[in-house]
């Protein structure tokens, strides 16, 4: 496959066609289980997008379907960022280590907007920091920065997807875990926010959106 394009399929399909150790850094927003707000505590398996009807977008990925891949794909030494809640997060941890992938760090992300909860309101999300346990324990590239980070994620009409992830927490992975000129692995492209900030930053990406409409909007952005 080529460098800096995204492909309309499903990843857990293009990640076979893949060699080993074609990247040195992947990041990771997988569909996972979420909550309904309200405070019922109702679990969801995927994405909804109020805008299409109620429809399912994205069916809930178990960590073990993709980690296993991600260890495979990534070179010696190498960092894996995932995207969890408080869910999943047992899910992403077991299945990381059980593929050959050591916690480092996990990042808490403070997004801005409150979603009411009965057990507290959620302002947080998480994102996983692992490293390849081949290879030597490559530290990020900035030590003086926190794991708890400030960021506005886009909201209202400024989100073009229903988990999209704003830039500055994109280039905060980008540049703390990679140089430019590496590959970047970027499974779930979303409406290609990453892509486009690898790009930006003079890395290369390989990519991949399932949904038609997603995927056109990704190619677009990047463009």
């Amino acid at each position: 496959m080529k460098l800096n394009e995204i492909y309309n399929m499903d990843c857990l399909e293009g990640m076979k066609e893949l060699p080993d150790s074609v990247c040195s850094l992947i990041i990771a927003d997988p569909p996972y289980k979420i909550e309904g707000g309200g405070g019922a505590g109702k679990m969801r398996s995927g994405i909804f997008h109020r805008n299409k009807g109620g429809r399912q977008l994205f069916s809930y990925l178990k960590a073990e379907q993709y980690m296993g891949e991600f260890k495979r794909l990534l070179k010696p030494s190498g960092h894996v960022y995932v995207y969890s809640n408080d869910k999943n997060l047992l899910d992403i941890l077991y299945n990381a280590e059980k593929s050959g992938l050591k916690l480092m760090n996990v990042l808490v992300v403070n997004k801005g907007n409150k979603v009411i909860y009965g057990w507290y309101m959620k302002q947080i999300e998480f994102i996983c920091l692992f490293r390849n346990t081949e290879g030597h324990a490559k530290q990020v590239n900035n030590n003086s920065i926190s794991n708890l980070i400030d960021v506005k994620f886009p909201r209202g009409k400024n989100r073009t997807h229903p988990s999209e992830k704003g830039e500055d927490i994109t280039e905060i992975m980008v540049n703390q875990s990679s140089i430019e000129g590496e590959t970047i692995l970027i499974p779930f492209a979303g409406s290609g926010v990453e892509c486009l900030i690898v790009k930006r930053l003079n890395r290369n990406f390989i990519s991949y959106e399932l949904d038609k409409d997603f995927y056109e909007l990704a190619i677009k952005r990047i463009n």
